[in-house]
């Protein structure tokens, strides 16, 4: 169909992309949690994950779920074309909107909402492409009428965000994160484990991989450039920690995935 790329109803439990930063080139996400709690990071800004709470996420825009329980997490994701965005909001006015979006993050729908966004994503998922462009449509004025207020968790933590993933190619230690960012290191440990359910050495882990991956698919650097461009130690530490995390190694990712996208 004509602009969706991916549309997937009420998905439960944890998936490929759980507490990995990732990005989707030209194509926008729409995320409705349905159930579940925990933080969903855009760019290097944290919100709060919620049940009933609607997320518009731009083209090639960094972001990232973490539920506190993956097991219980449910959620319906539809995919859509960036290029099909745009002219669908152009042609109805509603050109200003997706700034809007980009800005807020997330919204709180009321029980209501909830339940309307919930029917308008069945929608989306049906084949018919006017059924889907006009859901689409509705569940766009239903947000905008609610209005994009932003509700960032810490800012702080957002700094510290901020500075892991503008230095992941470097070494990263949490005495000079807490130097660079003028906060002592218990607090900073203790407000980012308690924001993000995770420490501080498991982002930085996790970046440093999805950065790896995508440099796997997408550029022809060998796997030991690879490794040192995102703060790898070496290439025999790389590869260690990738086939534990991945169950690949990987030389075998970048064979796979690259494959796909031919």
């Amino acid at each position: 169909m004509e602009g969706i790329v991916s549309c997937k109803y009420r998905s439960r439990g944890k998936d490929e992309l759980y507490n990995v930063r990732h990005f989707h080139d030209n194509v926008a996400e729409i995320l409705l949690v349905h159930k579940g709690n925990g933080v969903m990071t855009i760019r290097d800004k944290i919100y709060p994950l919620e049940s009933s709470s609607i997320y518009f996420i731009r083209e090639n825009t960094f972001h990232c779920s973490t539920p506190k329980k993956s097991e219980e997490y449910e959620r319906s994701v539809v995919n859509i074309s960036e290029g099909y965005l745009r002219e669908l909001v152009r042609i109805t006015g509603y050109d200003k909107i997706l700034e809007k979006m980009e800005q807020a993050g997330g919204i709180m729908l009321d029980f209501e909402a909830s339940r309307t966004a919930e029917k308008l994503f069945l929608q989306m998922s049906s084949e018919k492409r006017w059924e889907y462009s006009m859901a689409l449509l509705k569940l766009i004025e239903m947000a905008s009428s609610r209005g994009f207020e932003q509700n960032v968790l810490s800012n702080k933590v957002s700094q510290i965000m901020t500075y892991i993933n503008r230095n992941i190619g470097e070494e990263l230690s949490l005495e000079k994160i807490s130097r660079a960012l003028f906060i002592s290191k218990y607090h900073m440990c203790r407000i980012f484990k308690e924001t993000t359910r995770m420490s501080i050495a498991g982002y930085i882990l996790s970046q440093r991989l999805s950065l790896a991956k995508n440099m796997l698919i997408s550029t022809e650097k060998s796997i030991s450039e690879i490794a040192l461009t995102c703060g790898f130690s070496g290439f025999s530490y790389f590869s260690r920690v990738f086939k534990a995390k991945e169950g690949i190694t990987a030389g075998e990712y970048r064979k796979r995935f690259s494959a796909q996208l031919d």
